[in-house]
């Protein structure tokens, strides 16, 4: 028996052959990947919470990209392009000892009262075994197109676009910031659990707009410097942004099928809609329609021969499948200068974030278990402006 890692007080202890560990230690060959001449790892001791298996693979990211660019005028650029990329070996934690339910069942499998972790199939007499696996791939595909004007005239503007679409299997709360933590919608005993995680990335935006601006009057220098002094000097600048919103899934936020997994929602109708916060007194937007999700038959109390012919135990809805809110915001900067001398001079700024007071809605409450679902109950900040004044020398 050889271990390739157990945990000891949360240490993490490498114990495999003879070749030292590489910089990609931190993750793990999974699912079946193994190198030539490498030994099988058997979990040695009781109430394990993380095991690797296997030689670490690097995280790889392979990058393309296709331009093509064209000069309209001395100052006007024109530039199209198509970019893509593609993620392999990134890092998908799964729970590699998950319970069963078996209702009617008479063994402890089919015992709802019995805790999750005594039933258990792969290792009974073992608690939580989060595997880390190198499992996990994405792929990025855009078209982006850019205009540009240098600074000439006083003026320089600069514009993009893009349309893309970014998919990936990792499950939608698992991620490198939070450790790789979150769960698999399915046990990794159904057949396809994997596949069910494929879908928009969560950062996944189909259009986004960006952009920019600097603007200055010119000198004046053919009219009296009293005037020169109050319409002179003066410029602004200002930062556009717009995009489609965002991916997310719903979830349960209920052990339905009594297995420790995270299940999804059952979509039974049109996702949008609805008017949720007619009965809230607190800041409300509606966005998801309530009446068209629904929890899946739970295991406990479906009779047996229904539940085993349900297809849906874990939900129907796929990963990324609804967008939340779009987004628009516009920074405005407006600026004066005056010149005391070449070498000193101050500069007034007044600046406003969010200058329309464009209401830009969170993503609505997501989990049908808590509080507000199908409603959005937050914002991003209204127009905020500030006064500054710069000395310059």
């Amino acid at each position: 028996m050889n271990p390739a890692a157990i945990p000891i007080h949360g240490a993490l202890r490498e114990t495999v052959g003879t070749r030292p560990p590489s910089f990609c230690s931190s993750f793990i060959r999974g699912e079946g990947e193994k190198s030539s001449g490498e030994e099988d790892s058997t979990i040695s001791i009781p109430f394990v919470e993380r095991a690797t298996s296997g030689w670490p693979a690097c995280v790889v990211a392979y990058n393309w990209n296709l331009s093509v660019e064209r000069q309209l005028t001395q100052q006007w650029s024109l530039r199209a392009s198509y970019v893509g990329s593609s993620g392999r070996h990134i890092r998908r934690d799964m729970q590699f000892n998950p319970g069963i339910y078996l209702p009617g069942d008479p063994s402890i499998f089919g015992n709802p009262r019995a805790s999750i972790m005594s039933r258990t199939k792969y290792a009974p007499d073992y608690s939580n075994i989060n595997m880390l696996t190198q499992t996990g791939a994405s792929s990025y595909h855009s078209f982006q197109a850019a205009v540009q004007h240098r600074f000439a005239r006083n003026f320089t503007v600069q514009a993009s676009y893009t349309y893309s679409k970014s998919l990936d299997n990792i499950p939608q709360n698992q991620t490198l910031q939070n450790g790789g933590g979150g769960s698999f919608s399915q046990p990794i005993y159904v057949p396809g659990f994997s596949d069910f995680e494929y879908g928009p990335s969560p950062f996944d935006r189909t259009h986004i707009f960006n952009g920019s601006y600097v603007l200055t009057l010119p000198n004046f220098t053919a009219i009296p410097r009293a005037a020169r002094f109050v319409i002179g000097g003066w410029g602004t600048s200002g930062l556009l942004s717009a995009s489609t919103g965002d991916a997310y899934t719903v979830f349960t936020g209920t052990d339905v099928a009594a297995t420790g997994a995270a299940p999804r929602a059952i979509l039974q109708g049109k996702p949008y809609g609805g008017n949720g916060c007619a009965t809230t007194t607190t800041a409300c937007a509606n966005w998801l329609n309530k009446s068209s999700f629904a929890l899946p038959l739970p295991a406990v109390g479906t009779n047996p021969g229904t539940y085993a012919a349900y297809p849906y135990k874990y939900g129907n809805i796929s990963k990324g499948a609804l967008r939340g809110p779009g987004f628009v915001n516009w920074d405005v900067s407006l600026y004066k200068n005056f010149g005391a001398t070449e070498h000193f001079h101050a500069q007034f700024r007044a600046e406003f974030f969010n200058v329309l007071n464009h209401t830009n809605l969170s993503d609505p409450v997501a989990t049908i278990n808590r509080g507000g679902f199908g409603n959005i109950l937050s914002a991003g900040d209204p127009r905020i402006g500030q006064l500054g004044l710069k000395l310059i020398f």
